[in-house]
């Protein structure tokens, strides 16, 4: 049975990956700088997407490996926040 939760996970997969590959590609082609803002947040939602789906489907090396990235980005935050 397809139920609105695994929706919502596979949305949010496709997000993180069109998130993370859009940081990634900008910040390549200098559209933004890597460390800025819509780099961290791209890195960060596109990372939760990516664990959410991969934690869900029990893809516990893809979903840690996205936590620590979240957590890399969340250090990023924190330095331009301060």
């Amino acid at each position: 049975m397809y139920t609105v939760y695994m929706k919502f996970v596979k949305i949010a997969g496709w997000y993180g990956l069109i998130a993370l590959l859009a940081a990634f590609m900008f910040a390549t082609l200098g559209a933004i700088p890597y460390g800025g803002w819509a780099y961290v947040i791209l890195n960060i939602t596109g990372a939760a997407g990516i664990a959410a789906n991969a934690l869900a489907r029990k893809d516990y090396p893809a979903g840690v490996l996205n936590l620590v990235w979240i957590a890399i980005g969340l250090v990023g935050l924190a330095k331009l926040l301060h």
